[in-house]
């Protein structure tokens, strides 16, 4: 299971969320990851509609957080 999980965080395949920051740097994501393990995103995938979601969120660069995430 964790090498599943594992594949589907590294792998753009089947990213269904794109997420911009104030930066304007899109980063594609799984939406199935982003509502497991936050409650903030959750809320947010949950009140868009279709199957590609695009998030703006404010007040976040994510030039200064992708050294932290890989």
């Amino acid at each position: 299971l964790t090498n599943i999980f594992q594949t589907l965080i590294t792998s753009r395949a089947y990213c269904d969320v794109l997420l911009i920051g104030e930066d304007a740097v899109p980063v594609r994501a799984h939406k199935i990851i982003l509502v497991a393990f936050s409650d903030v995103l959750k809320h947010y995938v949950k009140e868009e509609s279709g199957t590609k979601i695009k998030l703006k969120i404010q007040k976040f660069q994510w030039n200064k957080y992708m050294f932290y995430m890989f």
